[in-house]
């Protein structure tokens, strides 16, 4: 069968343009090699009645008013506000670094003016250095203390790579530092769960007859009339032509505990501890109070929920513009998402922007050309 548009991926960025598109008469085949569709950011109920997310938690977040009418189209959504805290010492302290952060690495109750005379004294000797790593970026922005306190040991276990190897943009994209009394990341306009989980809200969004679902899909690819979108990997749609792209492989270990405290996202900085991170979905306001805890420990390796993502050393970011130059030149496919765009990091958000952007630009083409 020939469709008006093939989407070869059915996580976020993909359900998203295969909705628009038919919302505007389009027939889409969107095509996925798992057997569920949502990608890393889908949730379901686990045996516990837990609603949780299998890759990791995720928040919906956003400034544009539009995008969030837009997803409120699809589901009710529960105000909430993500924090993160870091386990430094036994102590529980918020992210990103703040006045907390800073009061507990220096042992001193500072105010914000003497917080940031005391990092500034400290990172000025690595002010001089070209920015081009996370940690030159990282020592002149926090100094010493707090970057091994908080940053070193935490993105080398993340990415299986000292911070003097990676690229300045992991660190610039997910660190910050603030000296005012505020706790936690800075707040968006809309930011929520939706209430019955992800699962339920992606089953609406491709419920549209114009949709065909290809589930655990591995064979051909069916035809489309306008273009194929992409979202895979973007080494292996050229075949490995220029080498692999080096790849980290982390996964997620799920198990029920008895009740215990603690709060829903927790990094582990300290290099003693094996995992970096720790999810807590029975603390999210989308359950209501579970009878048991259900703890997820995301670290190194391989599992039944285990994720790639694109190391961002220089010889892949190298690597990477070559691909990008055969995507450029490649007519007929819009390469998209964060596999095939090969981006460290993209928030759902920014994918939920990118996919609308892309799909109304698909409308207009496949319009022109129906004419």
């Amino acid at each position: 069968m020939t469709y008006d548009v093939v989407i070869i991926g059915a996580g976020l960025f993909g359900i998203v343009t295969a909705q628009h598109l038919a919302e505007h008469g389009l027939s889409v085949a969107l095509v996925e090699r798992d057997a569920q569709i949502g990608g890393l950011c889908r949730s379901e109920r686990h045996s516990t009645r837990v609603e949780f997310c299998p890759y990791g938690t995720h928040v919906m977040a956003t400034d544009d008013l539009g995008i969030w009418r837009y997803l409120s189209r699809f589901a009710d959504w529960i105000d909430y506000r993500h924090t993160v805290h870091a386990l430094v010492d036994g102590h529980l302290i918020p992210m990103p670094i703040g006045l907390t952060a800073i009061r507990h690495c220096y042992g001193q109750e500072l105010n914000p003016e003497e917080a940031r005379r005391s990092v500034d004294r400290d990172a000025a000797p690595y002010r001089n250095r070209l920015p081009g790593t996370v940690e030159d970026v990282a020592l002149a922005s926090l100094g010493p203390r707090l970057y091994e306190m908080f940053v070193a040991a935490y993105v080398t276990k993340q990415w299986g790579v000292h911070p003097s190897q990676l690229d300045a943009a992991v660190f610039t994209s997910r660190f910050a530092i603030r000296f005012d009394d505020e706790d936690g990341y800075r707040q968006r306009r809309f930011e929520g769960l939706p209430a019955d989980g992800y699962g339920a809200m992606f089953a609406r969004m491709v419920s549209s007859p114009l949709i065909d679902l290809y589930m655990s899909h591995r064979g051909p690819w069916p035809r489309s009339r306008h273009a194929c979108v992409y979202t895979g990997p973007l080494d292996a749609y050229f075949g490995h032509r220029y080498g692999r792209l080096a790849r980290r492989r982390v996964a997620l270990e799920w198990r029920e505990v008895n009740q215990v405290p603690g709060v829903p996202v927790t990094t582990h900085p300290d290099a003693a501890t094996p995992h970096y991170r720790t999810h807590r979905p029975d603390l999210l306001p989308w359950n209501q109070a579970p009878a048991v805890a259900l703890v997820g420990t995301e670290r190194a390796g391989d599992g039944e929920h285990a994720v790639e993502f694109v190391l961002r050393t220089p010889a892949n970011t190298a690597l990477i513009r070559r691909y990008r130059e055969l995507s450029d030149a490649t007519t007929g496919v819009v390469f998209a998402g964060r596999g095939a765009g090969a981006d460290f990091y993209l928030d759902m958000g920014q994918t939920v922007a990118a996919a609308l952007s892309w799909a109304h630009q698909l409308v207009s083409r496949a319009g022109k050309e129906i004419a």
